[in-house]
């Protein structure tokens, strides 16, 4: 068994403008974690812009966050820190507004972000969950049954929308983290949390039509062998 955790991911693949955070302290040149990244772009031919994270993560801050991006008419990706589903939403529409689009639209955010979106094309190489609607103690009760006896991770720190209850299992090495365009896995990389200790003989190949099946344009998918 494999266990599949989710988080979206946005790669460059041609289009002609990468997002990525601006510092905190100096504004007007990227993140040090994705400054590599915008200057590999540069380097190939590529524009570079950069939002404002910080507003980004404030309600009504969208606008803000997309000050210094120029209005070019283009298509766009997004190479940053993660966002809730409503934010990324306020970011698109604040980038369209600007004459820019973003490859990744809200919707397939959502479908990415949330478990429920992915989770029915990925049930069975993922633990089981079960999720709620809203943050009603009958609700989570109810989920509780639907879930079974046994351990269970109850996630996340930050609640949106319901509660999502995953069975617990043992992975018996590290996760290995794999990233995706346009259905094919283009990398396998350690997972950020570990990333000295890359498990050994993980192939992707088994979960292409899975992956594939979503119809996003970009994925990272973390994969480790379960018990």
């Amino acid at each position: 068994m494999i266990g599949v955790l989710w988080q979206p991911v946005v790669a460059h693949t041609g289009v002609v403008l990468l997002l990525v955070p601006a510092g905190p302290l100096r504004p007007r040149r990227a993140d040090e974690h994705f400054a590599a990244e915008a200057a590999a772009a540069r380097d190939a031919g590529h524009d570079v812009a950069l939002a404002n994270h910080d507003a980004l993560a404030e309600p009504g801050g969208a606008g803000r966050a997309v000050a210094r991006v120029r209005d070019d008419g283009g298509g766009a990706v997004y190479r940053g820190w993660m966002l809730a589903s409503g934010r990324y939403a306020a970011f698109a529409e604040a980038l369209t507004a600007r004459g820019v689009t973003l490859r990744t639209s809200a919707g397939q955010y959502r479908r990415a972000h949330g478990l429920p979106g992915w989770y029915p094309a990925l049930a069975l190489v993922t633990p089981a969950a079960v999720w709620t609607a809203g943050d009603g103690e009958e609700e989570f009760r109810a989920a509780c049954e639907r879930l079974g006896p046994g351990p269970a991770v109850l996630r996340e720190e930050e609640f949106t929308g319901g509660f999502v209850l995953r069975r617990f299992e043992r992975f018996t090495s590290a996760e290995a983290r794999t990233w995706w365009a346009g259905g094919t896995c283009r990398l396998v990389t350690a997972h950020p949390d570990t990333p000295g200790n890359l498990p050994p003989e993980i192939s992707p190949a088994p979960y292409t039509a899975l992956i594939g099946s979503l119809g996003l344009p970009f994925v990272a998918a973390d994969l480790a062998p379960a018990r």
